[in-house]
């Protein structure tokens, strides 16, 4: 567990470090086999954030304020440039679109999606579409091409980015949390605050058995990057389940401190988990992979 107070994080594209940004306003890179080394890159500090988030290569950092302001640093520190600065009132974000220079929000206010250009520095991209619940929050696919907006109606609404047609996905679960896409596109996993999971097959439009293991509610999911894994947040004692996600048998249960791990993300290389509570308490956990499992039982039969 890192011993500072998070608001946003990321295991950044292609890279072996963790940036974070504490509730004192600094941005650090954390580096080594553990992420023990931590080197400070911005300092932001702490008055008036409302949100925050870091694109998904790690090169920048989006913050809402109290009074409206939307402002995003360049964390390079080779690149000695300005924040790009906006004013687009109350918001909350949604998060960087991969690959891309934009930045996706939500006016919850007029519960408008405005999609930020920020090299152009404008909208280029509004839309009205499901409203999520109070104990959700939309998430972007891996591939940067869907919105996955959880609805108070149990439904799970697949807003196209790029092009296409919505989807909207009804599931035999109830209270949705959360919700994403594996990184090949083909499945889609969401939970619940009742504990429980399912897996959505977008190819042959079909959902797998629902799955338990909860004693209290379901936060956040995600897939490990070969897309064989399942991560679940929950609480305390509970604080993530792993499944193998094609047979969905339960692998490890990983304790931590605290309640709602409402954020979880494999490392790039699959090594390490990470997941953060409501009160800012990052845990990190490493584990082999499939294949080295593999190996360690064939020489101990």
């Amino acid at each position: 567990m890192l011993p500072i107070r998070v608001r946003a994080w990321t295991f950044p594209t292609n890279s072996e470090t963790l940036l974070t940004l504490d509730d004192q306003g600094h941005v650090t890179r954390w580096t080594g086999p553990t992420f023990q080394w931590a080197e400070p890159i911005l300092d932001l500090g702490p008055d008036g954030i409302t949100d925050a988030c870091f694109s998904p290569d790690g090169s920048w950092i989006a913050t809402a304020f109290r009074n409206g302001n939307l402002a995003i640093h360049f964390i390079n520190p080779d690149q000695n440039r300005e924040p790009i600065l906006l004013s687009p009132g109350p918001i909350r974000l949604i998060g960087f679109i991969p690959g891309t220079n934009r930045l996706l929000t939500h006016d919850p206010r007029s519960e408008i999606y405005q999609c930020w250009d920020l090299i152009r520095r404008e909208i280029v991209w509004e839309q009205t579409t499901a409203r999520f619940g109070f104990l959700s929050k939309p998430a972007i696919a891996p591939d940067g091409t869907r919105l996955i907006v959880p609805s108070p109606r149990d439904e799970l609404s697949l807003v196209p980015l790029t092009s296409g047609d919505e989807e909207t996905v009804a599931l035999p679960i109830r209270q949705i949390t959360a919700a994403t896409l594996s990184p090949d596109g083909r499945w889609l996993a969401a939970v619940s605050l009742q504990g429980s999971g399912i897996l959505w097959d977008r190819h042959q439009r079909r959902t797998s058995p629902t799955f338990h293991g909860f004693l209290q509610g379901a936060h956040s999911v995600t897939f490990s990057p070969d897309g064989r894994r399942l991560a679940i947040g929950s609480n305390g004692a509970e604080a993530v389940k792993l499944w193998d996600a094609e047979s969905l048998q339960e692998l490890i249960t990983l304790p931590g401190e605290g309640s709602m791990f409402q954020s979880i993300a494999f490392s790039p290389d699959g090594r390490a988990l990470a997941a953060c509570n409501s009160q800012g308490k990052l845990h990190l956990w490493y584990a082999p992979t499939f294949d080295e499992i593999a190996r360690i039982e064939a020489a101990n039969p």
